[in-house]
C-alpha cells in the first residue's frame, strides 16, 4: 500500500496568524459526504463563549448547489463563511489554526487532510479506514456522523488554543517524514517499474 504524496513546498506554513479569532477551516468538496454541514452544526451548537472565539471558513468545490444553499441557511447568523471554487486554497489554509474534516464517507486518498497537515494545521477528522493510517496518530479522531463528540472535541481545543501550534507542528513533521514527494515518489517509481518489468 503506497501513500499519496503532497507538495510540501507548495503546501507550507505561512506567517503565524493572529491569535483571535481562532480560524477553523474545512477543506473538501462541498457535498454531503464530505461533512461540511457537520462543521456548521457543531459550531452553531457551541456555547456562546466558544462560538465567539471562532471564525469558520468552508472551502471547496461547489458540486451541489442545493447542498450549498442548505449550508448557507444553517450557517446564517454564525461565524461561518462559505468559499466555493477557490482557485488557490493555500491562503485560507495558512491563515487558519485548526482544520475540521468530518467526512461521512470513505476517502480513498485523504489528500485534503494531508494538505492541511502540510500547512501546519492540527486536524480533527472522522476516524476509520485509510484516514487512521495516513494521519499517523497526530490528528484528532472523532466518531463519524456523530455531532456530539465533534462539538466536545472543538470545545476542548478552544479551551486550550495554546496547544494548537504544537499539534500543527507535529502534523507538518508527520507529512514531511511520510508523505512528501521526496519520500513517496521513489516508492511509486519502484512500483511502476516493477509492473513494467513484470509485463
Amino acid at each position: 500500500v503506497l501513500p499519496v504524496g503532497v507538495d510540501v513546498d507548495r503546501f507550507a506554513p505561512g506567517p503565524p496568524p493572529p491569535p483571535s479569532p481562532i480560524r477553523v477551516v474545512f477543506l473538501g468538496r462541498l457535498i454531503a459526504e464530505r461533512g461540511a454541514h457537520a462543521v456548521v452544526e457543531a459550531v452553531q451548537g457551541l456555547p456562546t463563549w466558544a462560538r465567539d472565539r471562532v471564525q469558520v471558513d468552508l472551502v471547496g468545490a461547489a458540486e451541489d448547489p442545493r447542498y450549498i444553499e442548505t449550508l448557507r441557511r444553517r450557517a446564517d447568523g454564525g461565524p461561518i463563511t462559505i468559499h466555493p471554487d477557490v482557485p488557490d486554497v493555500r491562503g485560507l489554509l495558512q491563515r487558519a489554526q485548526l482544520a475540521v474534516l468530518p467526512s461521512t464517507a470513505e476517502d480513498g486518498w485523504g489528500r485534503a487532510i494531508l494538505e492541511c497537515m502540510a500547512v501546519g494545521l492540527p486536524v480533527v477528522y472522522s476516524k476509520g479506514g485509510v484516514l487512521d493510517a495516513i494521519t499517523g496518530g497526530v490528528a484528532v479522531p472523532v466518531a463519524a456522523g456523530n455531532l456530539k463528540p465533534l462539538g466536545e472535541c472543538l470545545r476542548d481545543l478552544l479551551r486550550h488554543p495554546e496547544a494548537l501550534a504544537a499539534r500543527g507542528h507535529a502534523a507538518r513533521e508527520h507529512v514531511l517524514a511520510h508523505h512528501s514527494w521526496a519520500v513517496v515518489g521513489p516508492q511509486w517509481e519502484a512500483l511502476l517499474s516493477s509492473l513494467v518489468q513484470a509485463r
